[in-house]
């Protein structure tokens, strides 16, 4: 009477270990493939940071490339308007003065000249009459000839002014392109610094996660070795599998040989439990 109160006794005191360390099991292999979720999902974060920075390279190296050239293209430019400029100094400085004493305008000399004409081909002049038309003709034509050549200057240097200002306003245009696309590659720095400082992160983290599933393996060997030993004095004692007293074994454990009360090893209660608490 008192060995079969103290079989009984056992087998209580075996029923409550098996189930607090089966449920250590289920809990240590949740936390265990909690963190092989959270691992896949640091590595399908990271892989998406590595493909941005990858894509923010690969922009970047086409924006160096642009302001490279459009520096160039801004350089020869510069130096094509500096020669125009002093080009145009030059011709400023030929342009007629603005001195309008005793000056007469074109059409005045133009009437003069007409006047002379007329009176030279109409009038019965003298020699020396003639002779003093004749200069005064020279005279006004010649005056004539520097007021035309002037407005021709001033013509000439308008238009070449002109010029100018177009060439200046297409370097200043390539300038702003430089500004702005050097401020878009800025940008692009700065988010690729971001990037990469992230991805640092993530990967110091990978390998603290690492560690922290590295150290379930011997919690969960510790707790299959206890669990194997007391499932094999439970199949010792008892007739019955102990699923059937209520303790709920992780899938893999409820074998036929548990059941029909075989002997079973150590080896083969770790394997089967490896079986059950191996992520899927």
């Amino acid at each position: 009477m008192e060995e079969q109160a103290g079989e009984s006794q056992k087998l209580e005191q075996l029923k409550a270990d098996i189930a607090r360390l089966t449920t250590q099991l289920k809990q240590t292999s949740i936390q265990k493939d909690t963190k092989y979720k959270d691992r896949d999902e640091l590595d399908k974060h990271l892989n998406t940071l590595i493909q941005d920075a990858k894509n923010l390279r690969d922009q970047k190296k086409l924006i160096d490339e642009k302001i490279k050239t459009l520096k160039s293209k801004r350089q020869i430019l510069n130096k094509e308007i500096s020669e125009l400029f002093k080009k145009l100094g030059s011709m400023r400085d030929d342009l007629p003065k603005n001195d309008n004493t005793n000056k007469k305008s074109p059409q005045q000399l133009q009437r003069q000249i007409a006047a002379i004409n007329f009176s030279i081909e109409t009038e019965a002049l003298s020699f020396e009459r003639e002779k003093k038309y004749m200069a005064q003709l020279k005279e006004l034509k010649g005056q004539l000839a520097e007021i035309n050549a002037g407005e021709k200057r001033y013509v000439d240097y308008k238009k070449f002014r002109d010029e100018v200002r177009i060439k200046k306003a297409e370097a200043d245009a390539v300038h702003e392109e430089v500004q702005a696309t050097a401020k878009q590659n800025s940008e692009i720095f700065r988010q690729l610094t971001e990037k990469s400082e992230e991805i640092a992160k993530i990967k110091d983290n990978k390998e603290k996660m690492k560690e922290d599933i590295q150290a379930f393996k011997p919690q969960i060997e510790a707790l299959n070795t206890e669990l194997a030993g007391l499932l094999e004095q439970w199949s010792a004692i008892s007739p019955k599998p102990i699923a059937e007293f209520g303790v709920e074994i992780p899938e893999g454990l409820t074998i036929e040989k548990i059941k029909e009360k075989k002997k079973i090893t150590k080896e083969d209660l770790l394997e089967m439990q490896r079986q059950a608490m191996r992520r899927k």
